[in-house]
């Protein structure tokens, strides 16, 4: 006997095609006003500091409230409180503004919730992705062999790609770890700390991650890969490739692939490069030369959450050879497909750790047909000039220091005033930092950097102007007029 729905107030509300209408037109146009709103950044922070606990407790007390007892209604309170990542004024975090269309297409794909580990439930984002990878792979400059896949982010696209790395140097999955010699990689210093984690989770451990100086632009060079592959295997260490930087997080700098790639073809070694942030610039033509030894890689990762306006997170795994992209995950699951050996790139799951996988190819594919390369190039060439922009104020200005040039969107710099003691500048940038986060108007990070302390400023979003980062300045200023007075 079938269930009878209508009896089921609960049940039937939640579910009602013209409710979830209603909700929809109202929660896009609550959020089409907000967007307005947040692109001019007047009358409103980057975020409302709220204590943790106290946000808790305000949560708790609405779990269970809707706007049709007298609450406030949800979207509502979400915007009233959430990080705004739209604001001109957010200087931050490497997070993005998210094309708008890309955020509707989220919807459907929230809705569906379809995942991706199989063809039999992954169609149509499994060949979305597919495509939206051919036209990366084309764009970095990588044979018609290459392949790879998407996945949450850019700490699990590392994870991927270096255990790729080890099954293709030896048989971990079937033999675990070689009972002679410890398994490591080459990394810089400037390595995001997901490269260091990854190693642990593959049962390296510390000695598993070799750290190579940079040099004083922050880039890893041969010079000094040499000395370090020869002391890693003076120690006994088995060195199976190196991690270079295609946008160091705290600094931005490139480290020189092509002088990489020549090192690690000597020694025989896989090179990955991790270039989660300016993988980016292969959309732009001015932007592209920096990244010329890219496709010499063996494997890569590339961010579409950070500059190329995708929700988060949308990460693309790419190897040169496409072969490599099926030895990261080589195990048998025989409730999902028959033979686990065969190369069936529809099957997602043979090549992530996620199963359960979102629509990761619809939200990328959504880029290309509501945006398209002419609009992520213009996006990319926008703030790189607005960086460039902000870094000349930064080097003009006498109580200021730039720590190095950008070569992309990320610049650190701090407050340097003559009339503080340079011993106390560390101290001065951080309450400085602390109050700008607390006053909400402006956001920045900071970073340490050999010794020092910098404000760090990622500048993510193409309508961000000249006028935002001279207000800036003078906020920082401010604020060290106002501690020097307490």
């Amino acid at each position: 006997m079938e269930s009878d729905l209508s009896s089921e107030a609960p049940l039937a509300r939640a579910f009602d095609a013209e409710a979830f209408r209603a909700l929809g037109h109202r929660a896009v146009d609550q959020l089409a006003d907000y967007l307005a709103k947040v692109q001019s950044g007047e009358d409103m922070p980057v975020r409302s500091w709220e204590d943790p606990e106290d946000a808790v407790t305000l949560w708790e007390a609405s779990m269970d409230e809707d706007a049709a007892s007298g609450g406030e209604d949800l979207i509502a309170q979400v915007l009233r409180v959430a990080f705004h990542g739209h604001h001109p004024r957010n200087l931050g975090h490497q997070v993005g503004p998210v094309l708008p269309a890309a955020a509707v297409v989220d919807l459907v794909a929230s809705l569906l919730d379809t995942g991706s580990g199989v063809y039999e439930v992954g169609n149509p984002a499994t060949p979305m992705e597919r495509a939206v990878l051919r036209r990366l792979a084309h764009r970095i400059g990588l044979p018609s062999t290459a392949d790879g896949v998407l996945t949450s982010g850019g700490s699990l696209g590392n994870l991927t790609a270096l255990l790729a790395m080890r099954q293709c140097q030896s048989d971990a999955w079937a033999e675990g770890q070689p009972a002679e010699g410890r398994l490591a990689v080459l990394v810089s210093e400037e390595a995001h700390y997901c490269v260091d984690r990854a190693a642990k989770i593959m049962g390296w451990g510390e000695r598993g991650v070799v750290a190579v100086p940079a040099d004083k632009d922050f880039r890893l060079r041969a010079a000094g890969l040499e000395p370090a592959l020869a002391e890693a295997k003076a120690a006994g260490l088995v060195v199976l490739g190196v991690v270079a930087n295609a946008g160091a997080t705290a600094t931005g700098t490139i480290d020189p692939l092509h002088e990489i790639a020549d090192f690690c073809e000597r020694h025989g070694l896989w090179l990955h490069v991790d270039a989660a942030h300016s993988g980016a610039f292969v959309f732009s033509s001015s932007a592209r030369p920096m990244l010329s030894g890219l496709e010499r890689a063996d494997s890569m990762v590339i961010d579409f959450h950070k500059m190329l306006l995708s929700p988060s997170l949308t990460t693309a795994v790419l190897f040169r050879r496409g072969k490599d992209s099926y030895q990261a995950f080589a195990q048998k699951a025989d409730y999902l497909w028959r033979v686990d050996q065969t190369e069936d790139w529809w099957d997602g799951a043979k090549r992530t750790l996620e199963c359960t996988r979102p629509m990761l190819g619809l939200r990328a594919y959504a880029l290309f047909r509501y945006g398209g390369e002419r609009l992520l190039e213009a996006s990319i060439d926008r703030v790189l000039e607005a960086t460039r922009d902000f870094a000349a104020l930064i080097e003009t200005a006498d109580d200021f220091e730039l720590l190095v040039a950008p070569e992309s969107n990320i610049l650190c710099y701090r407050y340097v005033p003559i009339e503080w003691k340079s011993s106390e500048w560390d101290a001065l940038n951080e309450r400085i930092r602390a109050i700008l986060v607390r006053e909400g108007r402006f956001y920045v990070v900071r970073v340490e950097k050999r010794g020092r302390t910098y404000l760090r400023s990622a500048v993510m979003n193409p309508f961000v102007h000249r006028a935002v980062f001279e207000d800036l300045l003078d906020e920082i200023r401010r604020i060290a007029q106002m501690i020097e007075r307490e």
